[in-house]
């Protein structure tokens, strides 16, 4: 299974973490055409399998830029963002295994792109402190 690895270095952390934010920004050159809904499915089953997360913490979301400038300012150069927001606590390996894990995702959603332009997919990690967050309806963060 594709998170089996991952969900060994999480093993004993993290389930019932909650709170995943997902951000997504790509750069608009990006043409190809990509089922976010299929995507965000993939994310969220992942930090279910691997994080112990209730899947319906999982709030996803896609952002086109169109305002953008990477490198040298060739037209082929293109991005992809995902950046993560959780409560914080998990372990450094198990941040790290699953940016590897939403990596591997992307790649394979963006596999055109990334045999036609120049793209740089990133995956970045944010805690949350649990003090700085605050949910309603209240009592739903595990």
């Amino acid at each position: 299974m594709l998170f089996e690895e991952v969900r060994r270095c999480s093993l004993g952390e993290g389930k019932g973490w909650g709170v995943p934010h997902l951000y997504l920004d790509y750069s608009s050159n990006i043409t190809q055409s990509v089922d976010f809904r299929a995507l965000f499915q993939e994310i969220h089953a992942a930090f279910v399998e691997v994080d112990g997360v209730p899947i319906n913490n999982c709030k996803s979301r896609a952002v086109r830029r169109d305002d953008f400038y990477i490198g040298d300012g060739q037209e082929d150069h293109a991005f992809v963002h995902l950046q993560v927001s959780a409560l914080a606590g998990r372990s450094p390996d198990t941040k790290t295994a699953l940016n590897q894990a939403l990596l591997s995702l992307l790649e394979k959603h963006y596999r055109a792109s990334l045999s036609r332009l120049r793209l740089q997919l990133s995956v970045e990690f944010r805690d949350l402190e649990r003090t700085s967050y605050a949910k309603v309806p209240r009592g739903t963060l595990t």
